[in-house]
């Protein structure tokens, strides 16, 4: 089975408006899964549609620029380093080793099910 067959991890952009906030947050993410070679889905939107974004779909990972409006028990990161550049390098950090750990289990389960 390969990379394509397992669908790419999904990952929500999400800030106040579900526009700038969150065009920056999916800009950066682009590059990073890109860099790490791991194919991704970015979706955008706004702190307000984060219930409907996260119950109409698989969601594996949540970066925001906004509060959430709960723990919605996948891996998430504030994304407020963006803007000011402090922490950021440890934030990009995180979310690598998130995608890497999603993309990981996604492989080892596609294995087992072979």
């Amino acid at each position: 089975m390969g990379k394509k067959d397992l669908g790419p991890v999904h990952v929500l952009c999400i800030c106040g408006t579900g526009v700038a906030g969150a065009a920056i947050v999916h800009e950066t993410l682009r590059t990073l899964f890109a860099e790490l070679k791991i194919p991704v889905q970015l979706e955008t939107g706004a702190s307000i549609q984060m219930e409907i974004l996260f119950e109409t779909s698989h969601v594996d990972m949540i970066v925001h620029t906004s509060i959430l409006p709960r723990n919605f028990g996948v891996p998430s990161f504030l994304a407020i380093p963006l803007y000011t550049g402090i922490g950021e390098k440890e934030m990009l950090e995180g979310i690598r080793q998130a995608a890497k750990e999603i993309w990981a289990k996604r492989l080892q389960d596609a294995g087992e099910a072979q």
